[in-house]
């Protein structure tokens, strides 16, 4: 049984983002940052259920993490891909939801990173679910084990490889989705692809656990270091130490410097 989770998806917030060419990850941003998200876990669907009056769902995408994190860091982390052209549209539209905000300057929101986004064009546009409801406001998980679930799954699989064999007619690259195969096959987890947002956050949680790199100093929650940074840092004399494609920079800055090598 794998799980999907259908979002209420802001309208701004797809086409922008359907405009762009060639994203391999978004972040799909929830204006309150004190809430965990458990709908689904990594490499479930996630589903963008268009909002009144188009209520279909648009596209999808892979479930690589979910966090809560700082408006600035993820506008650092993700820029265009959290569905804005500047970060104080991305704030404005944050007070739209919560003018409770308003005087806050860095406020914490919630984060849910999904690669391989696709968004399907509308001939390919798939109707909400009957069960879907108005009064749902966040949105609603749905399972392969039952009838809707299942049928659902076959219906965004049907449309993925619909939009994969237009694009190859028309000559334009494929968009980067692993979902094109067997399509009555048994439903199961896609293995997320995570790009280079994606992959900063997993340093980071991996920074905030218990994987601790030999002879680096490690940087305060939300402390992740720009390449500039790094730049400034091997000008002095420091120490480099690797692990999981990750650079430390141990020298006598009270903070540990990451790039990120891919």
């Amino acid at each position: 049984m794998v799980r999907l989770w259908a979002a209420n998806t802001d309208l701004d917030w797809f086409d922008f983002l359907a405009a762009q060419p060639e994203v391999d990850e978004v972040n799909f941003w929830q204006p309150s940052g004190n809430v965990k998200f458990g709908a689904i876990g990594e490499g479930e669907l996630f589903l963008f259920k268009l909002k009144s009056p188009r209520n279909v769902v648009g596209g999808f995408g892979v479930l690589s993490q979910s966090t809560n994190m700082p408006l600035s860091l993820a506008w650092e982390a993700f820029g265009l891909k959290n569905g804005a052209r500047s970060l104080p549209e991305m704030r404005q539209r944050i007070l739209q939801y919560r003018p409770d905000v308003h005087g806050e300057v860095d406020p914490m929101i919630g984060c849910r990173i999904v690669v391989q986004p696709v968004f399907l064009p509308e001939p390919l546009w798939i109707p909400q679910p009957v069960s879907w409801s108005r009064s749902i406001v966040v949105g609603k998980t749905y399972d392969t084990g039952a009838a809707e679930g299942r049928c659902l799954w076959e219906q965004i699989m049907a449309a993925a490889e619909a939009a994969s064999s237009s694009k190859q007619r028309s000559g334009l690259a494929e968009q980067r989705a692993p979902y094109v195969g067997p399509r009555f096959g048994e439903p199961c987890l896609i293995p997320p692809r995570l790009g280079q947002g994606a992959f900063r956050l997993a340093v980071q949680t991996l920074m905030d656990g218990s994987v601790r790199l030999p002879g680096a100093v490690y940087c305060p929650h939300w402390r992740l270091r720009t390449s500039n940074h790094i730049a400034a840092a091997e000008s002095t004399k420091s120490r480099t130490v690797s692990c999981y494609g990750v650079t430390s920079i141990a020298s006598s800055t009270p903070d540990i410097l990451l790039s990120m090598s891919t």
